[in-house]
């Protein structure tokens, strides 16, 4: 008994001497959404200016994943951070200069809102190229930069491919800072636009999707596929692999508004957000 006493006794002695032997290590950083402001970029639209009593800068947001994105901050004059801030998502290939959100943006900041449009991971040159899930970040990283700003109530602000972008984060996210969400040109399933509307060729769209899922299964999916994608105005569109599974294949793609927005109504009962929401849900009843 004495010798199984001493044993515990020593084994105790050099756990502990090694725990206090251990140096002391600081904080390691995993990953960081992180921002900047940076000057005006050059060739934006002639409109792209402030009313009296509002201001217009622009910032550099890196998201959690390393991507940096591009943002205007639209703020009224003399009232501090604190309030209500718009943050815009565009369409398919635009930027933050579209017009339906710098129109917008342009005309609240006077009156008081604040807006803040970013261009994603999808804009210009680089559309029909993203997935839809890393869309999220450049959001998250948009949304936590409003909240390092000051902002405390924020409300999403889609325009046509942006708005299925904002209904994923809002009904994946339960931020009680999202008090509400604007969608403008919004559709239903993209996969049954993208096959009915734009490709409208049932051959050309199997094609398309198995040529997707041998680019995944070869760990090429971020690649332009060698068949393009008919596209808006007759056009012909590069298209990866990662694109099109995520938006516009009708056995995978998450781009299905449908699907979305009935799960934003169910967390407006849950938190009593998103009041419009409410009003039109029956299941808020």
């Amino acid at each position: 008994m004495k010798l199984r006493s001493r044993c515990l006794g020593f084994i105790l002695s050099s756990l502990m001497a090694a725990f206090v032997a251990l140096p002391a290590m600081a904080a390691q950083i995993a990953a960081s959404i992180e921002f900047d402001t940076v000057p005006r970029p050059l060739g934006l639209p002639d409109d792209m200016q402030p009313l009296p009593g509002s201001s217009l800068q622009f910032l550099s947001i890196k998201a959690i994943d390393g991507y940096r994105i591009d943002a205007a901050l639209w703020q009224p004059d003399n009232k501090p951070a604190g309030g209500t801030i718009l943050v815009q998502v565009h369409g398919s290939g635009g930027n933050l200069t579209e017009l339906p959100l710098r129109a917008l943006a342009r005309a609240l900041s006077p009156r008081g809102y604040a807006a803040l449009t970013i261009s994603t991971r999808q804009h210009d040159e680089r559309v029909n190229t993203d997935n839809f899930f890393d869309v999220r970040r450049d959001i998250e990283a948009a949304v936590m930069t409003a909240k390092a700003l000051g902002y405390t109530s924020i409300v999403l602000d889609g325009h046509s491919l942006g708005t299925v972008q904002v209904e994923y984060y809002a009904a994946t996210n339960g931020d009680p800072a999202i008090k509400g969400v604007i969608l403008t040109g919004p559709f239903g399933k993209l996969p049954w636009k993208s096959r009915n509307i734009l490709i409208q060729n049932d051959e050309v769209y199997k094609e398309l999707g198995a040529a997707a899922r041998d680019a995944l299964r070869t760990g090429k999916a971020a690649d332009v596929l060698a068949l393009r994608m008919p596209y808006l105005g007759g056009r012909q569109s590069p298209v990866t692999g990662q694109h099109f599974l995520t938006y516009r294949d009708e056995h995978v793609s998450a781009a299905d508004g449908t699907t979305w927005i009935p799960r934003i109504a169910s967390s407006c009962c849950a938190t009593s957000r998103m009041a419009w929401c409410c009003r039109s849900s029956p299941t808020c009843s």
